[in-house]
C-alpha cells in the first residue's frame, strides 16, 4: 500500500464541475458579457427541442442559458442577432464553445456555413 487513497471514479465522474470558475468575460461593444459553460445535458436538451437546422434559434437558446451577466431570454438573444453586425457574437459564442469543450471546429464550419 502507497499510503495513497483510493479514488472513487464514480463519484469523481459524478461530481458538478461547472461551477464559478468556469466563467469568462468578453468585451462586445463596449459591454462586458460573462457567460458560463454549459452542461452536456444543456446542451443536448436546447438542440433536442429546436429544429437542427435551425441554427439561429440553437444559439439563441444556448446562450440564453450560459449568459451570466446580463441575463438574456432566448427572445432577447434573438434580437441581439438581428441588431448586430455578423461577427458581434463570435467572441460571446467563442468562448461559450471553450469552455463547455465543445468542439470548436465544428462550430466554425457551421458558422461558416451561415455566411455562404
Amino acid at each position: 500500500m502507497t499510503g495513497r487513497k483510493p479514488v472513487d471514479k464514480k463519484a469523481k465522474l459524478l461530481a458538478k464541475r461547472t461551477g464559478a470558475a468556469a466563467t469568462r468575460t468578453v468585451t462586445v461593444n463596449g459591454v462586458d458579457v460573462t457567460v458560463r459553460a454549459l452542461t452536456r445535458k444543456q446542451i443536448l436538451s436546447a438542440q433536442k427541442t429546436i429544429d437542427p437546422d435551425d441554427t439561429a434559434a440553437i444559439e439563441c437558446a444556448m446562450l440564453s442559458l450560459a449568459l451570466v451577466d446580463p441575463v438574456m431570454t432566448p427572445e432577447e438573444v434573438a434580437t441581439w442577432q438581428e441588431v448586430s453586425p455578423a461577427g458581434e457574437l463570435e467572441p460571446v459564442t467563442d468562448a461559450l464553445s471553450e469552455l463547455s469543450k465543445i468542439n470548436t471546429d465544428a462550430a466554425k464550419e457551421t458558422y461558416k456555413s451561415l455566411r455562404r
